[in-house]
Parts: structure tokens; sequence; C-alpha cells
């Protein structure tokens, strides 16, 4: 019987972002998970000796636990769970420096779900998702109508700021800019490789704009809307009979 009430959820997200480095729907998720899912965590702080780093030590899984101290004879701790946002907020009084996620000794296999933050990369890392989720699930966003609400915009960009969209195409060969206004729809789009894999293989990017702001991108940015005649807004959460009804062409939008 396991002695902590730990969901796995978070363990799974974790694994999902680090089979995909860079994905901003596994990175995002797996934020949206430590923010609703503690880790196990020492009930006092201490450090594992890491070259010249100090590093806490925490677990997605009782069994990572398990493994971690068996072969630590020299640990004693008793261990609770705890948020690692507020984790992070202690540490700033300390000089640890590292946060170890399912720490490995040399003799131990990787289980996938081994990683070493950096203090400051994991701070920057959190704040930069988490902002992102409090756009989107904010009352403000939730409530806003069609021209005041955020949209997840898969994009590519290149280096010189010219940013091109992935399109989907209609029965009559329409081609329309995918957007979506919440993770879900948006996992659809993106855990289907017919709609998403030359996203995925060519570093495509999640935007998170206002209408108005993809209409008129600020000075560093253009974009190139290809031939397409407009948006689509949720699309695959439609039958193909009422897709239509997700479509809002350029002219309705007011683009020249």
């Amino acid at each position: 019987m396991s002695q902590y009430n730990i969901n796995p959820e978070l363990d799974e997200r974790l694994r999902l972002s680090l089979e995909n480095p860079g994905s901003f729907m596994e990175d995002l998720s797996l934020v949206y998970a430590l923010h609703q899912f503690p880790v196990l965590a020492p009930k006092s702080i201490f450090f594992v000796p890491m070259d010249e780093h100090k590093a806490l030590p925490v677990f997605t899984t009782e069994k990572e636990l398990d493994v971690f101290t068996s072969e630590l004879e020299n640990i004693e701790a008793e261990w609770e769970l705890h948020s690692l946002i507020d984790i992070l907020d202690q540490l700033m009084e300390t000089d640890i420096d590292i946060i170890a996620i399912n720490p490995k000794l040399p003799q131990d296999e990787d289980a996938g779900n081994t990683v070493y933050f950096g203090t400051p990369e994991l701070m920057k890392f959190l704040i930069h998702y988490t902002e992102i989720l409090n756009k989107v699930f904010s009352p403000e966003n939730l409530a806003a109508q069609q021209a005041d609400k955020y949209y997840f915009v898969p994009t590519f960009i290149t280096t010189d700021g010219k940013r091109t969209f992935p399109n989907l195409m209609t029965k009559e060969n329409a081609e329309y800019v995918p957007l979506f206004d919440n993770l879900d729809s948006l996992a659809k789009w993106h855990d289907e490789d017919y709609f998403s894999k030359a996203f995925k293989e060519n570093n495509g990017q999640v935007l998170l704009l206002k209408l108005s702001e993809l209409l008129h991108p600020t000075e560093e940015f253009t974009n190139d809307f290809g031939q397409t005649v407009g948006i689509t807004v949720n699309p695959l959460d439609y039958s193909q009979e009422e897709v239509q009804n997700s479509m809002i062409s350029w002219a309705e939008l007011g683009k020249n």
C-alpha cells in the first residue's frame, strides 16, 4: 500500500516533457501539473553534493524515492508532499542551487523521469509558462468576446522575424490558419500527426496572441499568411459538416 497519495499525472507530464525537449505543449502541461500536484520532498531541507553544487532531491513517484533512499544509508529524512513552487521560494534563502527531480546514482538506470534544474533556470521556466496559463485561465479572458480573447497560434518563425503559419484546407481547397482558445482544442491538433507533423519536425512555436496582435504584429515581426483566406478557431471540435462555423474570413476580421 502506498504511503503517500501522490498523483501519477505529474510523473507522466514530466516524462513527456523530457521526451520532447522544447515542446510548447508538453512544457506547458508540465508546468500546469506542477501547479496542481505536489512532489515528494524532505520535511527538513537538506542538500546532496553534486560537483560544485548543492542539490535538493525531490521525487514524482514513491518508487524513485525508495531507490534513492535505499542506496544512501547516511541520509535519514522524513518525506512529505510539497508544492515545488513553494519549495523554490524556500530555497531562495539558501545556497542550494539545484533541484534534482528523481536523482539517480551512477549505477542506477535512467527511467526517463530524471532531470536536474538550476534553481534560476527552473524559476524562469515556471514564470514563463505560468504567465501564459494565467492569461488563458483568467476570468477576464474566459469571459472575453472573440476580439479580446487570447488564442494559441501555431507558428514558424525565421531568424529575421518572419512568421508563417500551418494551415488547414477545406474540401474546396480554401486554406485557413488554425487558432485555439483552450488547451484541450490545441492538444487535439498537436497530438494528431496528420495536422502537426510538419510543425513538430520544423521547430514550430506556439504563440499566445489576440486577434489584433495577429493582424497587426509589432515592428520586429512580419506575418506571412500565404494563400489563406482567414482563420479557423478550434476546428477539430467540429464535425466535417459543422466546421464551417469555426471559420472567419480575413475580410470579416478587417484585414486589408
